[in-house]
């Protein structure tokens, strides 16, 4: 099998794991978010193998994956401008800047984000009272998601892309 086969075969089969991921935000809706994370960290795995072109040509198929499998519309634009992104835009960042300077890039990604969702899904949440606290509360937890992130990529690099590799090669 020639290499660019063995590509479309691996990214195939990882977009059927997110598939899954996808299904179960149908069918668990108390663990929406999880799944959403879940799904988000799968496009690191293609980034690292393949390089950002076809990590950017894999999660724009993950995004219409997505909107053909949840069926809460709401949910699933929350997880195309947020979750599905984020692995790109991770990968942009991290190039060489200090840590202090990927952090605030990847906050200032993380409240535009924020800005938009609210803008449209306005109409379908009630009113915040206290606005400064959920702020803080999407800031801190987007800032736990960026660890779990990178603690998945340490963890693929180091344990699972061994065993990967040598199918991909």
């Amino acid at each position: 099998m020639d290499n660019v086969s063995k590509k479309m075969a691996f990214g195939g089969i990882l977009l059927a794991l997110e598939a899954i991921f996808f299904m179960l935000i149908n069918f668990v809706p108390m663990n929406t978010i999880f799944f959403m994370v879940l799904a988000s960290f799968i496009s690191s795995i293609i980034i690292i193998e393949f390089g950002e072109k076809t990590g950017t040509i894999f999660t724009f198929a993950s995004i219409l994956l997505s909107f053909m499998i949840i069926g809460n519309k709401v949910q699933w634009f929350i997880y195309a401008i947020s979750f599905a992104l984020y692995g790109l835009v991770k990968s942009l960042i991290e190039r060489g800047r200090s840590r202090g300077t990927e952090y605030c890039i990847k906050l200032v990604f993380a409240n535009i984000v924020f800005a938009i969702m609210y803008f449209v899904l306005k109409s379908f949440l009630t009113e915040v009272q206290y606005m400064s606290v959920l702020f803080v509360g999407l800031n801190a937890t987007f800032l736990i998601y960026d660890l779990f992130y990178s603690q998945f990529i340490r963890m693929y690099e180091n344990k699972l892309r061994k065993n990967i590799s040598k199918y991909l090669d």
